[in-house]
């Protein structure tokens, strides 16, 4: 590979470690989610943005993700992306409007993993 190829690619994963981040702050941001409902045209549901985003831009057979994250970050994310698979198990295929599913145990799980995981991100040595 050349230089210019690899220095690409850690781009992309650099990349697809911000979008990771993004969406686990969208899940964490009780208010956040609030907003964005009210402010999402007609048929967008937030309930179902959390999920789909997640799945967008998580995927643990990634290669890239090892350049960008070390492996207690790399744990962190599989914990979450364990707890967002039950909760999506628990759920009905059509989510309620966020307000709704906010009431919800899913939910729950869903916001405080996501809080634990930028915990674990924020806090995770970088040289491991």
């Amino acid at each position: 590979m050349s230089e210019t190829s690899d220095r690409i690619d850690y781009e992309q994963a650099a990349s697809v470690r911000a979008r990771i981040v993004d969406v686990l702050e969208l899940i964490a941001d009780v208010q956040g989610q609030i907003r964005y409902q009210a402010a999402a045209p007609p048929g967008v549901n937030v309930s179902n943005e959390l999920f789909n985003r997640w799945g967008d831009w998580y995927r643990a057979s990634n290669p890239s993700l090892p350049a960008v994250f070390n492996r207690r970050e790399l744990a962190a994310l599989e914990t979450f992306a364990d707890l967002l698979d039950k909760a999506a198990d628990e759920t009905p295929p059509a989510l309620p409007l966020i307000p709704e599913f906010m009431r919800s145990h899913a939910w729950g799980q869903l916001q405080s993993g996501a809080v634990k995981a930028l915990v674990a991100l924020a806090t995770a040595p970088r040289t491991e």
